[in-house]
């Protein structure tokens, strides 16, 4: 009998963990009654961001968006590429529109916006969300440079690593990842 009850609790961890890996991207498991995911504000942070920046929306690519807090669904941390030449990380009150900017880089040479352009396109680890790159140094090749690509709302920490961009061949190498500080 207890080896039943064994079997039957595997089982039911496997399922859930086979779950929890297959559900498509940015699908939360849902409570009764809910959905399963929040639809992020895309259109409205690229608004005011525009705004802020004094640009058109068009020139706005917001790289990730995710829930800032657990407590509500107003605040967002997000990233994006500003006029193909600025990157932003910063916090959006929904409620308000008001932007709270956390960090940001402007390239300021021909070779910093072509690592920008290149690393904006690359898919990096942890979280599957697009980059947000600068803080470019110089290197054999090309640029280490530091990306943020997400937050945890749990322990307010962005999420992100180091890289090195080669400017020769166009390629991006994640060298870490992990909890970026405040």
């Amino acid at each position: 009998m207890a080896m039943v009850v064994v079997v039957v609790v595997v089982l039911v961890a496997c399922v859930g963990a086979v779950y929890l890996v297959t559900r498509p991207a940015g699908e939360a498991p849902g409570e009764a009654g809910k959905p399963g995911y929040l639809e992020m504000p895309l259109q409205e942070i690229k608004n005011a961001l525009a705004t802020r920046e004094g640009v058109s929306a068009e020139n706005v690519e917001v790289q990730f968006c995710e829930l800032a807090s657990e407590t509500d669904n107003n605040h967002f941390a997000a990233g994006a590429i500003v006029g193909g030449s600025k990157s932003i990380v910063f916090m959006f009150d929904n409620s308000t529109s008001q932007i709270t900017v956390e960090d940001n880089f402007i390239a300021s040479t021909a070779n910093e916006l072509l690592a920008m352009d290149i690393t904006k396109r690359q898919p990096p680890k942890g979280t599957g969300n697009k980059m947000v790159a600068g803080w470019f140094q110089n290197a054999v090749g090309g640029y280490t440079f530091v990306y943020y690509n997400g937050y945890t709302p749990r322990f307010q920490y962005w999420l992100g690593g180091l890289g090195t961009v080669y400017l020769d061949n166009r390629s991006v190498e994640i060298k870490s990842w992990g909890w970026l500080p405040s």
